[in-house]
């Protein structure tokens, strides 16, 4: 990310329609957008308005997979230098602003149950569609103070429709279509 990285239209109306939701004070959001267009690049953008305007101190970014992590930790939420924290197990650093881990990290000997439960105001989950459900739903449950944002790229199905169960409506959706047709991402062939 260099300073000079601008978000495109359908990153600023996704930023826009997220922190208008949470500063409503709405516990869950939901952002549906295609592979490819930029999803952790625009939950960096709403963490750094909410941070800068004061509205949330602490954030989560929560994944399952370890390359979803340190993604997001050593590229997109760069910016944030040393206000950033790896949770790799182990003991947990409290001095820190924006914290990155897998669920499997937090769930691996109870870690989450020696955080606060009040400690984050805001709880990313990347890739929602896939790791919210089953084990892992008690590290959200354990951590129910702070708002839930849930980010996916899989649009609402019957296999998923506890995503929206749980998150209600997306505030925004930017489809793998809407991006091929705008000429961000390139049709793919089936081969």
């Amino acid at each position: 990310i260099s300073a000079s990285q601008k978000p495109r239209a359908y990153q600023d109306t996704a930023i826009r329609k997220v922190v208008e939701n949470i500063t409503k004070g709405k516990k869950t959001t939901l952002l549906t957008m295609a592979t490819g267009t930029g999803k952790t690049y625009t939950a960096f953008q709403i963490v750094w308005k909410l941070v800068k305007s004061k509205t949330i101190h602490r954030v989560l970014f929560l994944c399952d997979r370890i390359i979803l992590r340190d993604d997001a930790h050593d590229r997109d939420f760069a910016p944030f230098g040393e206000a950033r924290c790896k949770i790799e197990g182990g003991t947990f650093n409290q001095n820190r602003n924006i914290y990155f881990s897998t669920y499997q990290t937090l769930f691996a000997n109870d870690l989450y149950k020696k955080i606060r439960p009040e400690f984050f105001d805001l709880i990313i989950i990347d890739e929602c569609h896939r790791s919210r459900f089953g084990d892992w739903g008690v590290i959200l449950e354990h951590f129910n103070d702070a708002k839930h944002l849930g980010m996916t790229a899989t649009p609402k199905r019957e296999d998923n429709i506890d995503v929206y169960q749980y998150f209600g409506e997306q505030v925004f959706e930017y489809s793998l279509g809407q991006a091929i047709e705008d000429g961000y991402l390139v049709p793919y062939k089936i081969y």
